[in-house]
């Protein structure tokens, strides 16, 4: 009997929803599904109840809401195949859409005794795809399940550790991931921000910057497992390594059980991982700190359901404020950071703090901005440019804050360092979504970060140069201080070449590029400052 009832509208709202969760495997949790499914199950159900209440007929009702669900949804990866790789207008898709419910609705009018017919074909269809996406998360979260047993991680704890000659004075280490942090010079020449005050106060109180460095990933969810294995990613000896599930697999085991991680925890250290959102420092050893949540809050797998819909303003007016909570989230954690520098020594404290990276919630002296401009949209580029100005200033106010705490504190000086995970990647951004190829690249601008060490003591200073990039980082620290012998990788910077599919990306080694950037590009930017 369910078969011939037209279900196929309320299969497709729950399908879109699944669609954007298994496009974002390894970033989202089971915990983040049932807001999103329930608000768009109840939208369908309201969207149906009008129409049929309006048209007299559930003949009518159910196509329309099916096509009212297509527009609202269309799954962003198919939108941008229709209006860009073909150069179709989105009010021509819209428009075909509409031609094709009324041609539905007319049929549906004109022969009513093929109705049942007709539901059981979209009812089939409908419930496939949910079916096909079902099966796709579930494989893929019974493979984390594994994971998270112990099954198939490679446990860093017991084995492939260097010999360490850890001193009886152990200082603590301060990790400050600042996301989308850019280096100076790039700070300056394209988004018009002198940041020489700041990078003046870091050196005077001690700190080493790094002028001339660069990620060696341009995504943080390959930034951190190479920090924290202190080796460049290798994923080619992963069972399925051809396959995106196996590679996010073998990512997110070798993040959370790390050779960092572990080392510390091996010479006494409590650990801790303050972050305002997000899983990217999340460990095993570590005592996890994030910011309370609301049930009511959104969060990022919200909005990217939501964020390319014409629903988005109308979500986050039901939903708690978004800035409210992004704005909460940043200075918690330097809150956080501050407290923990009263616990007792040794310690090692790993921070991400979601900013400057965009949304931009903070002008230059903490408060709201005025406007919130849409980010990745070329019509918003110098708005974009000047939000991000001000925002990089107030990181950099609770930054200084936080080192003063820091150093104020009594005993065995710290090591600290501060590092943007890679640059704001304006240039590779299209209608808000991030892109997944390096034509026309800005190398410069994706990958110059951030990089700047509090190293105590005149080995760690030698050892420091002006290029050092992240996944040297910690090679650096325990050579300097806990008698290893890893020595320095090259410095290398890596694109991942997405392809279609499921496959896993190509990591294209772009170190002889890293400081190049697409003539327009370059135009572009220049011309705003």
């Amino acid at each position: 009997m369910l078969l011939i009832r037209p279900l196929y509208p309320f299969f497709l709202g729950i399908y879109f929803v699944l669609f954007v969760y298994a496009e974002n495997l390894g970033d989202v949790s089971l915990d983040m599904l049932p807001k999103p499914l329930l608000t768009v199950l109840l939208l369908s159900a309201i969207f149906f109840v009008i129409l049929r209440v309006l048209s007299g007929s559930y003949r009518i009702a159910a196509p329309i809401t099916a096509s009212l669900l297509v527009l609202i949804f269309l799954p962003p990866s198919l939108g941008e195949l229709i209006r860009g790789y073909y150069r179709i207008d989105t009010y021509v898709v819209f428009l075909l859409v509409l031609v094709v419910t009324a041609i539905f609705c007319v049929s549906a009018m004109r022969r009513p005794g093929r109705d049942i017919t007709r539901n059981r074909l979209l009812n089939v269809v409908a419930g496939v795809l949910v079916v096909v996406s079902l099966l796709q998360i579930t494989i893929y979260e019974f493979g984390a399940l594994k994971n998270t047993n112990g099954n198939d991680t490679k446990a860093f704890s017991a084995l492939d550790l260097p010999e360490l000659d850890a001193p009886v004075e152990k200082p603590d280490v301060y990790y400050i991931l600042l996301d989308a942090y850019s280096r100076a010079d790039v700070l300056k020449d394209y988004y018009g921000h002198d940041n020489s005050t700041f990078i003046r106060n870091l050196e005077g109180y001690g700190f080493d910057v790094a002028g001339l460095s660069s990620a060696n990933y341009h995504r943080t969810f390959y930034v951190t497992p190479a920090l924290l294995n202190y080796d460049y990613i290798d994923y080619q000896s992963a069972p399925g390594a051809q396959h995106m599930q196996a590679v996010t697999h073998a990512l997110k085991a070798e993040r959370s059980d790390n050779r960092v991680a572990a080392i510390f925890k091996a010479m006494g250290y409590e650990i801790f991982s303050v972050r305002s959102t997000g899983d990217f420092l999340h460990m095993s050893y570590a005592q996890s700190i994030m910011p309370p949540r609301t049930a009511a809050a959104m969060n990022e797998f919200d909005d990217a359901v939501f964020e390319t819909t014409v629903l988005s303003n109308v979500y986050r007016y039901f939903s708690s404020d978004l800035v409210r909570e992004k704005r909460d989230s940043v200075n918690f954690v330097f809150d956080q950071l501050a407290s923990i520098a009263e616990v007792e020594s040794p310690k090692l404290v790993f921070a991400h703090v979601m900013a400057p990276h965009q949304p931009f919630v903070f002008d230059a002296t903490g408060k709201m901005p005025l406007t919130y401009p849409d980010f990745g949209k070329d019509e918003f580029l110098a708005e974009n440019i000047a939000a991000y100005s001000g925002q990089v200033h107030y990181i950099n106010t609770r930054v200084e804050e936080l080192v003063r705490t820091i150093l104020s504190k009594p005993g065995t000086p710290p090591i600290i360092i501060i590092q943007g995970d890679h640059g704001l990647r304006l240039s590779a951004h299209k209608n808000g979504r991030l892109l997944y190829d390096n034509t026309n690249a800005c190398y410069r601008e994706l990958y110059a970060n951030l990089n700047a060490m509090y190293l105590p003591g005149e080995r760690a200073s030698e050892m420091f140069h002006d290029a050092v990039s992240p996944v040297n980082t910690f090679r650096l620290v325990l050579d300097s201080y806990f008698g290893t012998n890893l020595g320095l990788l090259p410095d290398r910077t890596f694109f991942p070449i997405f392809k279609e599919g499921f496959v896993a990306p190509e990591f294209v080694d772009v170190s002889a590029e890293k400081e190049t950037c697409d003539t327009a590009w370059e135009s572009r930017f220049t011309g705003l400052n």
